[in-house]
């Protein structure tokens, strides 16, 4: 995996908590599949979690995980 878009990912979601893909996507210029491969690692590693929204239970969104093991 890139690292410089590990780091993207990372900066990106801590200055824009809930995030979407697409909001992850559109704004850095990562290409849809390279996005999901690096959330899955990041949710692997408890970096990152994801969650429904209450309104709309198809929406998936990511934020930092702040919760340290």
């Amino acid at each position: 995996k890139c690292v410089s878009s590990i780091f993207k990912v990372i900066l990106y979601l801590l200055e824009n908590s809930d995030c979407s893909p697409n909001d992850l996507i559109t704004s850095l210029g990562v290409a849809k599949s390279n996005i999901a491969n690096i959330l899955k690692s990041m949710i692997v590693e408890n970096l990152v979690e994801s969650y429904r929204c209450k309104d709309n239970s198809r929406n998936i969104f990511y934020r930092i995980n702040y919760i340290i093991t």
